[in-house]
């Protein structure tokens, strides 16, 4: 799996790209100097011990809370919705954007016509 990647482009990823300290990084869930793999009981991500790994940061996180996945791959075959969620936005925002500067472009277009409409005709 591609853990780096997936946490940059993951919520906490993000938010410490644009500056914030606060954000959670690798040893905030994984642990300084007592990495463990996931599946050993004592591991901090340990399905067991998420709960209490998450509620450092986020009070009351419960057992649903933790079953949020964070290195999530966003392929078609590993996370479905989440690849056609995010295709969906992808193309949706660059229509929008579109369909926005058409509309700039209509209005510009508009605006000097009828500035050269109303002025007087010249000497």
């Amino acid at each position: 799996t591609k853990r780096e990647e997936t946490y940059a482009e993951s919520f906490h990823g993000i938010a410490a790209t644009f500056g914030n300290l606060e954000a959670a990084n690798c040893a905030s869930c994984h642990g300084f100097h007592d990495i463990r793999p996931s599946n050993d009981p004592r591991s901090r991500v340990a399905k067991t011990n998420l709960p209490a790994t998450c509620g450092q940061c986020h009070p009351g996180a419960g057992a649903r809370f933790a079953e949020g996945r964070v290195h999530i791959e966003k392929t078609r075959e590993s996370a479905p919705g989440v690849f056609y969620v995010r295709t969906f936005y992808t193309w949706f925002i660059g229509i929008l954007m579109v369909c926005f500067l058409g509309y700039m472009a209509i209005e510009v277009y508009g605006y000097r016509r009828r500035r050269r409409q109303a002025r007087p005709p010249g000497p």
